[in-house]
């Protein structure tokens, strides 16, 4: 027997035999493309700049990925290029630092900006950058502008006129209607726990640990400690080390630590309403030894690095505990 019922479920099914045959089409590796990235390499001898855009071709509804990595030798200070809001017609909804690592003998910092494409067309990206001091002189180097591409979903001969009438009802056996709409139920059934599940990942991703200035202070001497650095060189160690705590007085303080000599520091702290006399000793008896090692050639044996790694996560921890808000405990 016959029956004359709409297309709609027959369509329906055509559909879900598309996604299903879509799906098992791009588990099979080597069979999906890749978006491709682009890249700018620059390398001046003390300084090695890589910035990456992945992809760099994307719609409106997808995110861009910028990495700027900075390696430089020992002695090297580099200081990260400064982002606004916006790099051109893409928004930075984040910035992600990554903690200083070493990689043979030179320091490596990197930061992972999330961009978020606000308008189709191909453009250049404005220039990107590092600013370095090697023996007291400052310099710039900087990579090649990169090109980034956002297209629309939507092609750009669409048109409304495109889409055909419906048609009339069709003649289809009667079990094969039943086999359509077990077919959609499966689909829908699908379709349903993928979101549910897709939905509970975006939840987990959002739901991300914000870092106190404590717990990066603390990270950044866990890493010092297991590079072994120390044993390769003792001086960068405890620039590395020094630098640890002064980043963390920046964090929880007015002082703006990294940028200044131990002497404009000490001096600064001096003038500083919330440290207390016996605070700025320890903390300048605790700058001026790490100081020998860095500037007058003196080699700590291994009891004395642990007990100068000690001395920083004592001050950090006791920092963190103290009961005024910004008060600097002792080293």
């Amino acid at each position: 027997m016959m029956r004359r019922v709409d297309r709609v479920p027959l369509l329906l099914a055509l559909l879900a035999a598309g996604v299903l045959a879509a799906g098992c089409a791009s588990s099979v590796p080597g069979e999906s493309e890749q978006p491709s990235a682009a890249r700018s390499e620059v390398d001046e001898g003390p300084v090695k700049l890589v910035v990456e855009l992945e992809p760099s071709k994307a719609t409106l509804a997808e995110r861009m990925t910028l990495t700027v990595t900075a390696s430089a030798e020992p002695g090297v200070k580099v200081v990260p290029p400064e982002f606004g809001n916006a790099l051109g017609p893409l928004n930075i909804t984040r910035v992600d630092q990554q903690l200083p690592r070493m990689e043979g003998e030179r320091n490596v910092t990197e930061e992972v900006l999330t961009l978020e494409p606000t308008e189709v067309g191909r453009f250049r990206l404005p220039p990107i950058g590092v600013t370095f001091e090697q023996n007291g002189e400052e310099s710039y180097l900087s990579a090649k502008r990169l090109t980034a591409e956002i297209v629309s979903n939507v092609p750009a001969d669409a048109s409304l006129s495109d889409v055909n009438a419906a048609a009339g009802p069709v003649e289809i056996p009667a079990i094969w209607l039943w086999v359509t709409m077990a077919a959609v139920v499966v689909v829908l059934a699908g379709a349903g726990l993928g979101g549910y599940l897709w939905y509970s990942n975006q939840q987990e991703k959002r739901e991300e640990i914000v870092l106190t200035p404590k717990q990066i202070a603390l990270a950044e001497l866990d890493h010092l400690l297991h590079s072994e650095l120390d044993q390769e060189d003792v001086k960068l160690f405890y620039v590395e080390l020094t630098g640890i705590v002064r980043r963390y007085i920046e964090r929880t303080s007015s002082v703006h630590a990294p940028e200044q000599t131990t002497e404009e520091f000490l001096r600064e702290i001096a003038s500083h309403p919330t440290f207390a006399a016996h605070d700025r000793e320890r903390l300048q008896r605790f700058l001026e030894s790490a100081d020998l090692v860095k500037f007058a050639g003196y080699r700590p044996g291994e009891e004395a690095v642990h007990s100068s790694v000690d001395r920083a996560r004592n001050f950090i921890d006791e920092l963190d505990h103290s009961s005024r808000p910004e008060e600097v405990a002792a080293v």
